[in-house]
């Protein structure tokens, strides 16, 4: 550590921390010049001699940045120096003396210093801080206005006067630096390293990355602080939740809103300005206790390139989709899965603490992202819900960025895709790109004929499957109509078949060794044929038939252009399917073609006891946490 004598101008190397002396520190906000480590004979220091203070530490002055090295290790042990000063002489050039009480708060909240991203540890790490102003007259100290300056900084007034920074959150102290800014990139990260007291390799020029790198060390820093993630806007409920039945089954158009960007964000943040909102949030008393569970151990969340692997309680409260707002060149909504991931952190409201609430949609892969959207309301919060049923939502997730989804010409857009039968598989032709969750199906080659096939369950013997192809003299170009078929499974009536010709086998066996005692009768009737339904063993078998006989089974249609519905109605063997397909053109140009398709099973018979597709709809709102979670069961 260099340190600068106040009173010779000397500059002294100190190797060994026990061998440095007493020093003061200057803190400030340079202009269009700051002083460097080659100007540091230009400088007196008048007050620090005054308070007996015979060395000063000056970060621009002490610290070689011509050396790559110094640089890295003096920014890693920044925090601890100024833990360690006697004093921190702060310097405000943009505040006049002689304040009065009732104007100080507003003339300090307009000073550049606690608008800067170094100057954070620098209020917070030093014991003692004295402010002047411009003509260095005292202003006062961080203890006399720590009320004002928290108000300022939005920083609790216990850090302020000492406290153990490892007792606020991360996100807490993420929030103390969403309104600060520094010169580069970069330092935006590494001005934080000291307040939470980890280190990382300095590399400039990397620009945004450091942030994710120091985001990456506090997760194994703190991995049971998942306030990490509780960053973005703080809403009562999702805005983009689809709010009625008829939006959901297609008897209400879903609005598109532009300006509306259909990407989805990670867990991670971009920046601390994403935590401006997040400075009430605490880890939840039993945050360790639940992470540290002998029978589920901690797991530390996995950063692998921009998505992270970690254990949250995961539940579903609310409706399960949302209205994802698509492109502006094709100017359609279209629904998308949505779930709920709790965080073990959140915020006191009187008597209960309301826990974080990420909405997190569903993508391809089994993947989720999420928006910038946090919800905070008394559904999920204590004593409602409690430890126990968190820990019983625990599961493992995978949320990642993803990108806006753009249309090209020939795809299909799946506006709609709801079912009350879970979606069991999915299969697809060769050079097809089918992305079931995030809601297209793109042929990466000219294609005609079948495209893919959907397969859902209802039990453990019963389900449909669905194929969807491309017809017509234009198929290839993605001009063709959609040809849909429809296969009704039940391998149950082959089990029952088998038992009866089991059966049958028996009693003509019998029958046999009775006869065999007796003439033969001679035959007065022949037996009349039965019609043979399509029956199947396995419901693979019947995949595969319907994958090569799509254009033969029973349920099929070519749909018309430029729109058409189909709608199978509800029997014994079949729910009710409705299609509508919409031929729609990027940018309104006709030479661009994409088709826009709903697919909705329902069923309300006794024949199909759990057909209703969500409960929450028909009670009018979004459900209880209990209701949310037995409804993810059955699916």
């Amino acid at each position: 550590m260099r340190l600068l004598n106040s009173c010779t101008r000397e500059m002294k190397f100190f190797l060994s921390d026990a061998d440095i002396p007493p020093y003061a520190i200057l803190s400030h906000t340079w202009g269009d010049e700051e002083v460097t480590h080659k100007d540091w004979k230009t400088l007196s220091w008048p007050e620090a001699a005054s308070d007996g203070l015979e060395w000063v530490w000056i970060d621009t002055c002490c610290i070689d940045k011509a050396s790559s090295a110094e640089l890295t290790e003096s920014i890693n042990s920044m925090f601890r120096w100024y833990r360690a000063a006697a004093v921190c002489y702060v310097y405000l050039a943009d505040v006049p003396r002689n304040l009065r009480l009732t104007t100080i708060e507003k003339k300090l909240a307009k000073s550049r210093w606690f608008t800067r991203g170094w100057t954070l540890q620098e209020l917070i790490a030093p014991h003692e801080v004295i402010f002047y102003s411009y003509d260095w007259h005292k202003v006062g100290t961080k203890s006399e206005l720590s009320a004002c300056i928290s108000t300022i900084t939005g920083i609790d007034e216990t850090y302020l006067n000492g406290a153990n920074l490892q007792s606020a959150s991360v996100a807490q102290r993420m929030s103390w630096a969403a309104r600060r800014q520094t010169s580069r990139t970069e330092d935006v990260a590494y001005s934080l390293l000291g307040i939470f007291d980890v280190s990382i390799p300095l590399i400039y020029g990397e620009g945004h990355k450091a942030f994710q790198r120091l985001q990456e060390e506090i997760m194994r820093a703190y991995p049971e602080d998942h306030s990490i993630f509780a960053w973005g806007t703080v809403v009562p409920r999702f805005s983009r939740y689809a709010r009625t039945e008829a939006e959901v089954l297609g008897e209400e158009a879903l609005a598109w809103k532009a300006g509306d960007d259909d990407s989805l964000l990670g867990l991670m943040a971009q920046s601390p300005k994403d935590f401006e909102q997040s400075g009430q949030f605490m880890c939840h008393r039993y945050a360790k206790t639940f992470f540290r569970g002998w029978d589920l151990p901690l797991t530390a969340p996995i950063v692998i390139g921009s998505s992270v692997r970690l254990d949250l309680p995961f539940c579903n409260v609310g409706p399960p989709f949302a209205i994802c707002h698509g492109d502006s060149r094709l100017r359609k909504a279209r629904l998308r899965r949505v779930d709920t991931a709790v965080l073990v952190c959140g915020r006191p409201n009187g008597k209960r603490f309301q826990f974080v609430q990420i909405p997190l949609l569903s993508c391809a892969g089994g993947f989720y992202g999420r928006t910038r959207e946090l919800v905070v309301s008394d559904v999920i919060a204590e004593p409602q819900v409690n430890y126990g049923m968190l820990d019983d939502w625990r599961r493992q997730l995978v949320v990642e960025r993803q990108p806006q989804y753009r249309p090209q010409t020939g795809d299909i857009v799946l506006r709609r895709l709801v079912s009350f039968m879970s979606r069991a598989e999915s299969f697809s032709a060769e050079n097809i790109d089918i992305a079931l969750d995030d809601g297209f199906i793109k042929a990466l080659a000219p294609t005609q004929g079948i495209l893919t096939l959907l397969a859902f369950e209802f039990d453990q013997v019963a389900g449909l499957a669905l194929t969807i192809s491309r017809v017509g003299e234009n198929a290839e170009d993605g001009n063709g109509n959609l040809y849909f078929s429809i296969l009704p499974i039940n391998t149950s009536l082959v089990e029952a078949e088998d038992e009866a010709q089991d059966d049958e086998m028996q009693e003509d066996e019998s029958e046999e060794s009775e006869e065999s005692k007796a003439p033969t009768p001679t035959p007065t009737r022949s037996p009349s044929p039965k019609p043979e339904p399509l029956q199947f063993k396995t419901k693979h078998e019947a995949y595969y038939y319907l994958w090569y006989h799509w254009q033969t089974v029973p349920y099929r249609r070519e749909m018309a252009l430029p729109t058409d519905t189909w709608v199978i109605p509800e029997s014994p063997h079949i729910p009710k399917v409705r299609i509508v397909t919409e031929r729609a053109y990027l940018d309104d140009d006709p030479e661009q073609p994409v088709d826009i398709v709903d697919i909705i099973i329902t069923a309300t018979g006794a024949d199909w006891s759990r057909g209703r597709w969500r409960p929450e709809y028909e009670q009018g709102k979004g459900g209880t946490p209990e209701e949310g979670a037995s409804a993810r069961t059955r699916e």
